[in-house]
């Protein structure tokens, strides 16, 4: 089980729900925020995707969320790893 905060759980949500879609900051912040977005951060975003990563590892791999540059965030599929 991991253990996330509210914003880490409502972005999960949000990028599960647009699987494989790109969503930006301007979205996400909206998505977290029930305040007037222009008073929080773009960073915001960008720790509580750092720490969901951190949180979302699995022995070792990267965590299945991507940095599309330009545009924001998007969960990507899990790849399989091949067994011995």
């Amino acid at each position: 089980m991991v253990n996330l905060t509210a914003g880490e759980f409502n972005i999960l949500v949000a990028l599960a729900s647009y699987m494989t879609r790109p969503l930006s900051r301007d979205f996400l912040l909206d998505v977290i925020s029930n305040r007037d977005p222009r008073e929080i951060s773009e960073h915001t975003v960008d720790n509580l995707i750092v720490r969901l990563r951190r949180k979302m590892q699995l022995d070792g791999a990267a965590a299945p969320i991507a940095t599309v540059r330009g545009v924001g965030y998007a969960l990507v599929p899990l790849q399989p790893t091949a067994s011995s």
